[in-house]
């Protein structure tokens, strides 16, 4: 690839940087290799948070949820609970343009980070901001992380999460524009 093409503000190699670094990490997951993984994914995300600012993101992929989700699952729940913080932006780790408000994965891996951390209250605010989000949404962080859209729970999720919009759109609850890529606007709820 040329580097001369650009998507937006953005060169089409440096965004395939990051898209290698997660693909390696994702076969080093899949040969065991652990700290190799996270490496690997460390590095994409210092990549994808050296883009330069767009909209929409150069990269959609939120590293930092791939990230958090196999740190958790290898035990590593600060890790991960850092790595949920930043993606949110629950922290001044990261420039306002990076945080991914909106992102459910982020959000059930913080909160999932919170309960095995023993701190259930904190754990219960985010509750209502799930429910409403994404009903039926598949929990497993191995699914949570690289199946992305191709099966067919995520598939049906999906339908019901338009459907969800559709009922509450009608019903005037939201106004239009309310759904995200990762997830729903929680700050456009009512008038």
């Amino acid at each position: 690839m040329p580097d001369t093409r650009y998507i937006f503000n953005n060169t089409c190699t440096d965004i395939l940087a990051v898209a290698v670094g997660m693909l390696r990490g994702e076969i080093e997951y899949r040969k065991g290799k652990y700290d190799d993984l996270f490496a690997h994914l460390r590095e994409a995300q210092s990549l994808d948070d050296n883009l330069p600012y767009d909209e929409p993101w150069g990269w959609m992929q939120p590293v930092r949820h791939a990230l958090g989700a196999l740190l958790l699952e290898q035990g590593r729940v600060e890790e991960a609970l850092q790595a949920y913080r930043a993606d949110l932006g629950l922290d001044n780790t990261l420039s306002r343009a990076s945080w991914h408000l909106d992102n459910v994965w982020s959000l059930h891996g913080y909160v999932e980070c919170l309960k095995r951390l023993g701190r259930d209250a904190e754990a219960a605010l985010p509750k209502p901001a799930l429910t409403w989000q994404w009903p039926g949404l598949m929990w497993k962080s191995r699914r949570r992380v690289f199946a992305g859209w191709g099966n067919v729970a995520a598939s049906n999720a999906r339908k019901r999460r338009l459907r969800l919009y559709r009922s509450a759109r009608k019903a005037q609850l939201i106004r239009p524009g309310f759904l995200f890529s990762t997830g729903w606007k929680m700050s456009s709820i009512g008038r």
